[in-house]
């Protein structure tokens, strides 16, 4: 569970570690006395997320260490109570990651009354003015300088984002100590990520801006199966796009129980695609994604005997494709494409059946809707798109 504290701001992260070994304590019992920690903890309204681990297992100091790393947190306050009602024993720790070590520990004797009134006094209070004063630095602040092309949107500072202006440069208060993952997004330019750790005397932050629209080559398998390359070139910065790509059926990998269940490796005649497609990319640099809308026309040649013509089977076939881009690099992008295809069959739709293609196999999804026209709803691409 993560808390965010009243203030709204997400800035820095506590793991909470509490351990009851009091002798004789209830389940009702051990809830009510972690609970009102938790409520006195809230009233700090201190800028960090708590983050509570219910992990016993994790009762070292090099587990807790891997446990922040793995939530992603930045310090923790560990709490161990041991005795009995009437004579606890309490004993509390601070630990901060970026100064790396125990900023705070103490202890003290208490004892909760049996109407547990003192749970919601002052039973807490040596812990929580000491969690108090470990944490002064928190509001402390820095100030993070910013260089990026003019135009750019800066992500990642808490609970607002920034246009960089004319001069390519701007500088943004923030808390001490804080833990930012900043991204810059500017139409045309691939996004660019930078992380850094705000305190005094730190470098400028450099955003390395590469150009993003131009040429790029797609690699991949068409419907899962079939080898695809093409190469595309971006007429309208990185949203429209204009390409044209070859699709081979001489061979095709395919999952089991899927058009061929028996075959996992299947040899076509010298079958093959060229394609032109027009495309629209709706982007969303700031999560690295994007959704492609595209229409692609096929024109299906056929290989035999040397002599290389239309499919008489299907000569056209028209896709209509939606999906995900997602940037894995800079220059490096997934895509995953379902797709609509739409078969045009030639006037001797059934004599060259057996010559160009195994039907009874190939159309198993195909529907027709004319005479001469049939669609595959279950078209699906995937691959690699390349920048340069």
């Amino acid at each position: 569970m993560v808390f965010s504290t009243d203030t709204g701001e997400l800035v820095r992260k506590m793991a909470l570690f509490f351990d009851n070994q009091i002798q004789d304590c209830s389940k009702q019992e051990g809830e009510l006395i972690y609970n009102s920690l938790f409520d006195k903890i809230k009233s700090l309204n201190a800028p960090f997320n708590i983050i509570e681990c219910d992990d016993l297992s994790v009762n070292s100091e090099n587990k807790k260490k891997n446990y922040l790393s793995k939530v992603n947190s930045d310090s923790w306050l560990d709490i161990k109570i041991t005795g009995s009602m009437e004579d606890l024993r309490i004993y509390w720790n601070f630990y901060d990651v970026i100064k790396d070590k125990i900023v705070y520990e103490n202890s003290y004797n208490g004892f909760i009354d049996y109407k547990y009134r003192n749970l919601r006094g002052g039973f807490w209070s040596p812990v929580i003015k000491s969690l108090a004063s470990a944490m002064i630095y928190f509001g402390e602040t820095t100030l993070v300088n910013v260089k990026a092309l003019p135009d750019s949107v800066i992500y990642g500072f808490p609970n607002e984002k920034f246009v960089v202006p004319e001069s390519g440069e701007l500088s943004v208060q923030v808390i001490s100590y804080s833990s930012l993952t900043l991204t810059a997004v500017k139409d045309g330019y691939a996004p660019d990520e930078v992380k850094i750790i705000a305190v005094d005397g730190v470098d400028d932050v450099v955003f390395k801006q590469v150009r993003d629209y131009g040429f790029s080559f797609e690699l991949g398998l068409s419907d899962l199966s079939y080898p695809h390359f093409g190469f595309k070139y971006d007429i309208l910065q990185d949203q429209v796009y204009i390409g044209f790509s070859f699709d081979f059926y001489q061979f095709g990998v395919f999952p089991p129980s899927f058009y061929l269940p028996y075959q996992p490796l299947s040899i076509f005649p010298d079958l093959w695609t060229i394609n032109l497609n027009l495309g629209y990319i709706f982007s969303f640099p700031q999560f690295r994604i994007g959704v492609p809308l595209e229409l692609s026309s096929s024109i299906r040649l056929y290989s035999k005997d040397g002599n290389t013509s239309a499919d008489k089977l299907i000569p056209l076939s028209i896709d209509i494709k939606t999906g995900l881009l997602v940037r894995i690099h800079r220059n490096v992008s997934f895509y995953l494409k379902p797709k609509f295809i739409f078969y045009f069959y030639g006037s001797d739709k059934y004599t060259y059946v057996a010559d160009s293609f195994n039907s009874s196999n190939w159309d198993s999804f195909a529907i027709a809707i004319f005479e001469n026209v049939a669609i595959d709803p279950l078209g699906l691409d995937l691959g690699l798109s390349f920048n340069f």
